[in-house]
């Protein structure tokens, strides 16, 4: 199956030479859910009136999700016939999963990805080093200093490149009307997937929650939150099995994407008003640098994870501009910090942002279209 999946492809590569493109149709692609980068592509085309010029087509996994919407000139369809808006249309955006076909000369077909890495991907993977990921004109880079490093993982070059922010790093900018879902002090906790060495090991996804991975542990941290008078808002990672009931505690929640989808609410609008970030290897604390607010880093399986996965960098300890918690005491001591607006890393942060961001503003959205041409 795998071989004739692969001569079709072959074959859609010459027709995609010769087939026109439509220079008015925007197509967004994801097999991972319409969130992210496509999603904040979409989200400022439509607030600004692009529907009105271009056809908009969202190529989507979950597409019946979005089967009563109603916009002019907006059209959701799944993955296979996504495909032949990909080979008539000239502009192509996607974040997660991609068409294995190669651009043609008149195509704009941008690799958005979903981040700024910090562990391996692509190429740089070790099993992944022969396979070809360039079916893209552009890919995007946050800054010249990620910009080898995507190129590098995805078989791209220096005319490939796009310097530009994060499209769902606008969103971080944007006032929000949501804050009253939560109490005064507000921190996110956004545990990276991790069943890359869990499974590999034969080890239980309890993993997913280091340090308070049963009820009473549970408890104990709800109870420390509510003396402080803070929220601890855990968000799963999409394609992390959830292993911790959250049962009714009263500071702490905990969210997939589906809850996020059913109150209405958007990750990183959440994260502009926290207070505080805890994350592992995830490649948002990039992200949140944008802010210039605390981050604590967990990061007692490094070693593992470093083994099993990879890191980008040999020392991403030097990456990580926050204190690096290994055991609860730590934990607690970083939640004391960010109630007490105790902050000793502000350098850091600035340093590693400057490195990490070249754009600082949430104008990403519409300096991107400008980039490839959609006025």
């Amino acid at each position: 199956m795998k071989k004739i999946i692969s001569v079709i492809f072959k074959v859609l590569n010459i027709f995609n030479n010769m087939l026109y493109k439509r220079t008015d149709r925007i197509v967004l692609y994801s097999n991972l859910g319409f969130r992210d980068n496509v999603k904040a592509i979409y989200d400022y085309l439509i607030e600004n009136k692009y529907n009105n010029k271009y056809k908009i087509i969202c190529s989507i996994n979950d597409r019946k999700d979005y089967k009563n919407v109603s916009i002019k000139n907006v059209k959701f369809v799944n993955n296979y016939l996504g495909l032949f808006y990909f080979l008539t249309s000239k502009y192509f955006m996607y974040s997660f999963g991609k068409y294995p076909i190669k651009p043609s000369k008149k195509q704009e077909v941008i690799n958005l990805w979903h981040g700024s890495p910090l562990k391996t991907i692509g190429n740089l993977e070790d099993d992944k080093k022969n396979i070809d990921y360039n079916f893209f004109t552009k890919i995007l880079a946050t800054s010249d200093f990620f910009a080898d490093v995507m190129k590098e993982a995805f078989g791209g070059d220096d005319s490939q490149t796009l310097i530009c922010g994060q499209p769902r790093n606008d969103y971080l900018f944007k006032e929000n009307y949501n804050k009253m879902k939560f109490k005064k002090n507000l921190i996110v906790w956004l545990p990276t997937f991790r069943s890359h060495h869990l499974e590999k090991n034969n080890e239980q996804q309890s993993r997913t929650i280091p340090f308070f991975n049963n009820e009473s542990k549970m408890q104990e941290l709800n109870d420390v939150l509510e003396k402080y008078n803070t929220e601890l808002l855990i968000k799963l990672h999409l394609r992390q099995k959830e292993t911790v009931n959250s049962g009714d505690y009263s500071n702490i929640k905990l969210y997939t994407d589906e809850d996020f989808k059913q109150q209405g609410l958007k990750l990183y609008e959440v994260l502009s008003y926290s207070d505080g970030l805890i994350t592992d290897y995830s490649s948002v604390y990039f992200d949140y640098l944008l802010l210039n607010k605390t981050i604590g880093f967990i990061i007692d399986d490094i070693d593992t994870y470093a083994k099993e996965r990879g890191f980008v960098f040999d020392k991403p300890q030097d990456y990580m501009p926050g204190p690096k918690i290994i055991n609860t005491r730590e934990f607690y001591k970083f939640l004391k910090n960010v109630v007490d607006n105790n902050d000793n890393y502000e350098l850091e942060r600035n340093k590693i942002n400057n490195l990490a961001n070249y754009y600082t503003d949430g104008k990403n959205s519409e300096r991107l279209l400008k980039m490839i041409g959609i006025t």
